[in-house]
């Protein structure tokens, strides 16, 4: 029995990731997609297999994960001091998320999966959930045949770029969730891809990783998600400049070949701009980057001005109830918009008493991953950087792509000590 529980609960935990970025599609209801009932029956076998002598791993916790308990707490204490309509179904969300998708998780994944098996894994989630945005995109944009109308959806899919250009929506609810995914656990997936030695021959595995990588740059474009194009390569960014040393091989290192490919997108990219821009009229980049520009410096008339008009909102409220918040679930309740940014959210509705410790404890975790000496780790802290900012700009913290990349790191790093 203990066995079967094991490997039952590493194929189901291999489910969980695979299934993370279906957030809308084939799900069983908006509020049950696919990654949450595995995750149910990660729970439900984990229960049996306790009841049978098996034990929880302690060792995969760290002093910091406290301040995730101290977290949930203050949203308890909060809508117990402010209570509504919604209470109950924030406090259950909160504790889904943190304690168990998170805390228990965290443990059941640190006991029964090697490290090695949970980078594959998302790598090929990565690659399929890639795959298929890319072909959406291309089949839609081609053709006109929209193949989203073919699969079980709670919500349609529907949004455009420029009126020309299909957002794709992958399996996730919208466009700016699927670039929270790719941004999020894309960093470490491509990392694995590239350290995968026994994909093929030499020759032809370099060429094939090229071309998934390739695939799941335009995967990641094809969202045309502001959100998604600025905090990536922020991320990547600080993420470099906060990295304690830098070691420069001179041989032909995977890292380097990625890099390789990467910046020849980059280059083709600018060139393509270069050129539109010398030889042919300004109007025309206008035309096609000025929506992306006026949402990223906020002076778009749609979402873009919605956001500020709640983030100034937030900000006008927080101060009449800066310690307990006016209770979770009371904007819901009330029928009023979420801040679009879940710290300031968390602030209003939870109070300092919920925010402070969920925000020492994600600053506690970067460092944790900045000190450390796990293989890719440049992708872990540019992965966690991109969700972090990710909410600054959305309210639906139960997306599960940040803690599982945490989940991803502390299991990598407690189980082998593997220094760069």
């Amino acid at each position: 029995m203990k066995f079967k529980s094991n490997l039952l609960l590493r194929n189901l935990i291999c489910a969980y990731i695979f299934f993370a970025s279906w957030t809308d599609s084939f799900s069983l209801s908006e509020k049950l997609p696919l990654h949450i009932v595995i995750l149910g029956a990660i729970v439900v076998v984990f229960i049996m297999a306790f009841l049978n002598g098996k034990k929880i791993l302690s060792r995969a916790y760290k002093p910091e994960d406290f301040l995730v308990i101290l977290c949930f707490i203050g949203v308890c204490l909060s809508g117990v001091l402010n209570p509504n309509g919604k209470t109950v179904n924030y406090v259950i969300a909160y504790f889904a998320v943190f304690i168990i998708g998170y805390l228990l998780l965290k443990g059941i994944v640190a006991q029964n999966i090697n490290w090695q098996t949970l980078l594959k894994i998302n790598t090929i989630a990565l690659i399929f959930a890639a795959l298929f945005t890319i072909s959406e995109f291309l089949i839609e944009f081609l053709t006109g045949f929209d193949i989203q109308t073919f699969i079980p959806r709670e919500n349609p899919a529907r949004a455009t770029y420029l009126l020309r250009f299909p957002r794709a929506y992958g399996f996730a609810h919208e466009p700016t969730i699927l670039a929270f995914y790719f941004n999020t656990l894309g960093p470490i997936g491509l990392w694995k891809l590239w350290h995968w030695n026994s994909i093929g021959r030499v020759f032809h595995r370099y060429w094939l990783k090229i071309s998934l990588t390739l695939i799941a740059i335009f995967a990641w474009f094809s969202t045309f998600s502001a959100a998604g194009f600025v905090f990536l390569p922020c991320s990547l960014i600080l993420a470099n400049c906060l990295k304690k040393r830098h070691k420069f091989s001179r041989t032909i290192s995977p890292r380097l070949i990625f890099l390789v490919v990467l910046s020849i997108v980059l280059v083709t990219l600018l060139f393509s701009i270069v050129y539109l821009n010398t030889f042919q009229s300004r109007e025309i980049i206008n035309e096609y980057t000025d929506p992306l520009r006026n949402k990223i410096t906020l002076q778009s008339d749609g979402q873009a001005s919605r956001r500020v008009t709640a983030w100034i909102n937030s900000l006008d409220n927080i101060p009449k109830s800066p310690v307990f918040g006016r209770g979770v679930g009371s904007q819901s309740d009330s029928g009023l918009d979420s801040s679009f940014n879940w710290y300031l959210f968390l602030m209003l509705e939870g109070g300092l008493i919920s925010f402070l410790p969920i925000a020492v404890f994600l600053c506690i975790s970067f460092l944790r991953i900045t000190v450390s000496h796990v293989q890719g780790k440049i992708w872990f802290m540019t992965g966690f950087l991109a969700g972090a900012m990710h909410l600054l700009v959305i309210s639906t913290f139960y997306h599960p792509f940040l803690w599982i990349l945490l989940i991803i790191f502390s299991t990598c790093s407690e189980q082998q000590k593997i220094y760069e």
